[in-house]
């Protein structure tokens, strides 16, 4: 039992410094549904998504279980470019995002963004997602809090 202990208390260790560099370490779905309410508007040069649609202001508007894509013009007034479903789901160490019910050519057939995302980063500036589509590679897209 006395061997034992050590090793039990370094994998405790390393599991809770894991998480806490990633920063979704124990993180409530409450809390994190908290966080991603509202609207986020993907970084220009983090992604080729993001640079390609960063000049025409589109967002991502998270509320309730419901997430539009948006372009918001110049008056305010929003032109909605697709509608779907997210859902989060939390383990220990890792979080997820679930997109889905993208019905456009855009979001649903080219881009494939009906997906599993993983959650790098959720705060209340900075939302970092990444996933794998069906249709090859990987794509990371980070956004920051409008």
């Amino acid at each position: 039992m006395k061997r034992t202990l050590p090793v039990v208390i370094f994998l405790v260790a390393v599991i809770i410094l894991a998480g806490c560099d990633s920063k979704t370490f124990l993180r409530s779905k409450k809390k994190y549904e908290s966080d991603l309410q509202g609207y986020w508007r993907p970084i220009k040069g983090t992604s080729i998504y993001g640079t390609s649609v960063h000049d025409q202001n589109v967002q991502w508007k998270f509320e309730s279980g419901s997430l539009e894509i948006v372009r918001v013009n110049s008056n305010g007034s929003e032109t909605l470019l697709d509608k779907g479903n997210y859902s989060i789901d939390t383990k220990i160490d890792q979080s997820f995002l679930t997109t889905s019910g993208f019905t456009s050519r855009d979001y649903d057939t080219i881009l494939d963004f009906n997906l599993k995302w993983t959650i790098i980063q959720l705060n209340n500036d900075i939302l970092d997602i990444t996933g794998r589509p069906n249709n090859g590679g990987q794509i990371e897209i980070e956004f920051y809090k409008q």
